[in-house]
């Protein structure tokens, strides 16, 4: 059995939101490895807010976002 982004992420508001978002356009198991490593570079909104939108976008890219 593979754990879906809402099992892995569902206590944390943020990744709950952003895993979500980013699960509607592909499998779980590359939404999970994008929003863990969207993670690694913004733990919470604040710094998310920091990231470029290029930044974003390269991390982000895989799931067709």
């Amino acid at each position: 059995y593979k754990l879906v982004p809402l099992e892995v992420f569902g206590k944390d508001p943020y990744k709950t939101l952003i895993s979500t978002i980013l699960s509607s356009r592909t499998k779980d198991e590359l939404t999970l490895i994008r929003s863990r490593k969207l993670f690694k570079r913004a733990k919470n909104f604040k710094e998310l807010q920091k990231l470029s939108e290029k930044e974003i976008q390269e991390i982000i890219y895989p799931v067709g976002l």
